[in-house]
């Protein structure tokens, strides 16, 4: 079996356009191929009908900060595998810090 190829995600925000978007693919969408699954929450398909990102719209509507993005992993060898400059290993290291300090 082949052994999938890393691609890295990509999160936009366009706080002029009051929008976000999650890239999950370097595969360009197809005009027309994008579907509406909720009010403001567009998924933008290529031509193989794969998912290749995420817009959403109406970020201040819905209480989302643009200028506040978090990451989150499921543990720490999941963030042990991300570059030095990504945020998710020091979100990571806080959220243990702040648990181990609550916890005494």
């Amino acid at each position: 079996m082949e052994e999938p190829i890393a691609a890295s995600m990509k999160v936009t925000i366009d706080r002029f356009a009051d929008a976000a978007k999650i890239r999950l693919s370097s595969e360009s969408a197809v005009p027309g191929a994008s579907r509406e699954l909720a009010p403001g929450v567009l998924f933008d398909f290529d031509e193989n009908g794969e998912l290749v990102s995420i817009e959403v719209l109406g970020l201040k509507r819905r209480g989302i900060d643009p200028r506040r993005v978090e990451v989150e992993t499921s543990g720490r060898e999941d963030a042990d595998e991300l570059s030095d400059d990504h945020p998710a290993p020091r979100a990571l290291a806080r959220i243990l810090t702040d648990d181990s300090t609550t916890r005494q």
